[in-house]
């Protein structure tokens, strides 16, 4: 029997058992499922040195892992590699191959983890490593509920206002954040063989249902003591939003780059957008964290 899951907003049946996935019985949306993919697709639109695309597939090759081909926004095939430990499978599937499916699908996801906030969700977005699982495992120590880590996928509601679906309970943090706040990394699973990079959950503090959008704040680190907030409008945080979407080049071989700009100008007349400024080193989280909850409350 396959299992059954949801997240991004959608139910998923699936022969790969997803721990961090939450459980949910329902028509299900999307199936994963064991079998032979194909080394190439035929006359792809776009390609890199791992993947291939077409506009209705998306062919992931990672040799020590997995192939996988995403078809049509609803389905996932995948031919493990022998000896692949099933977390390492599963890293790849819930990122670049769920990024490719989203796009398949229509959808904006946003390379960002979110939360809930008395305003309603707020994105912390930017490319990897500037802080944003970091800051939202702060916010998550403050009380604050957790929605997405990694990938937020917008969607939007009857009246066309721009929410977020959450993603599954857990997030990823890198050793020197768990060693300093005294987390026990031996009671942590590592989220790859290869990376200082740990998986926490988060049930306790997620929220499983759709969220409205209220901000995307932007990290950018710098080499200056620095930190501040500065707001974005027009094109300005039109721009944001595309530069800061999950995976653009599986989107624009997929031929979706008009869509996708509308998916983003719509969201765009909703939200507020910041800039937000902070030091590479101390990362001065606390200080950070403080200023961002006092710029949302205004």
């Amino acid at each position: 029997m396959p299992f059954s899951y949801t997240a991004f907003g959608l139910t998923i049946s699936s022969e790969l058992e997803l721990a961090e996935l939450l459980a949910h019985d329902a028509v299900c949306d999307v199936t994963i499922q064991f079998g032979n993919v194909p080394e190439n697709l035929d006359s792809p639109t776009g390609r890199g040195v791992l993947y291939q695309v077409t506009p209705q597939q998306f062919l992931l090759n990672l040799p020590d892992t997995a192939r996988y081909l995403v078809a049509h926004g609803d389905s996932i095939l995948i031919e493990r590699a022998p000896n692949a430990p099933d977390n390492q499978v599963r890293l790849y599937l819930l990122g670049s191959v769920f990024g490719a499916l989203l796009h398949q699908r229509g959808a904006l996801p946003i390379h960002g983890s979110a939360i809930e906030t008395p305003r309603g969700a707020v994105i912390f977005s930017g490319p990897s490593g500037r802080g944003k699982s970091t800051l939202a495992w702060e916010f998550q120590r403050r009380g604050y509920r957790h929605l997405c880590d990694d990938v937020s996928v917008v969607g939007f509601d009857e009246q066309g206002r721009p929410i977020v679906y959450p993603a599954y309970p857990q997030m990823s943090l890198w050793a020197d954040v768990l060693d300093k706040q005294k987390y026990a990394r031996a009671d942590l699973r590592p989220v790859h063989s290869e990376l200082q990079k740990y998986a926490l959950p988060t049930r306790e503090s997620f929220n499983a249902a759709p969220v409205p959008l209220f901000a995307v704040y932007v990290l950018y680190p710098v080499n200056t003591d620095t930190l501040e907030i500065t707001p974005l409008k027009g094109l300005d945080k039109l721009q944001i939003l595309t530069a800061n979407t999950y995976r653009p080049r599986f989107m624009a071989a997929m031929g979706k780059r008009a869509q996708h700009f509308q998916l983003a100008t719509n969201a765009g007349k909703f939200i507020h957008t910041r800039k937000v400024v902070r030091p590479v080193t101390p990362f001065r989280l606390q200080e950070l964290a403080d200023l961002i909850e006092k710029d949302w409350a205004t």
